[in-house]
C-alpha cells in the first residue's frame, strides 16, 4: 500500500480512538437536562487534542506537508 496512505491510516485512527475514550462523556444541569454550553466545550477541547494527535503524526512523517 502507498506509504502516504499508511500514514493517513494510522493518524484516523488514533482520532477514532480518542472519540472512543471521550463518547460517552455528557454534562448534565441541576435539573438533569444536558448541559449544552458545557457540552460544546468539552467537544472543542476534544477535537482540538484529536486534531493535534492527528497533526503530530503525519508531521512526524512528512514534515514539510501541510496539514489544513
Amino acid at each position: 500500500m502507498n506509504p502516504l496512505l499508511n500514514i493517513a491510516i494510522r493518524a484516523i485512527r488514533k482520532g477514532g480512538d480518542l472519540i472512543a475514550q471521550h463518547y460517552d462523556r455528557i454534562s448534565y444541569n441541576q435539573d438533569n437536562n444536558i448541559d449544552i454550553e458545557s457540552n460544546y466545550k468539552s467537544i472543542k477541547i476534544i477535537c482540538k487534542k484529536i486534531f493535534n494527535v492527528m497533526y503530530n503524526i503525519i508531521h512526524n512523517v512528512y514534515p514539510n506537508h501541510t496539514i489544513f
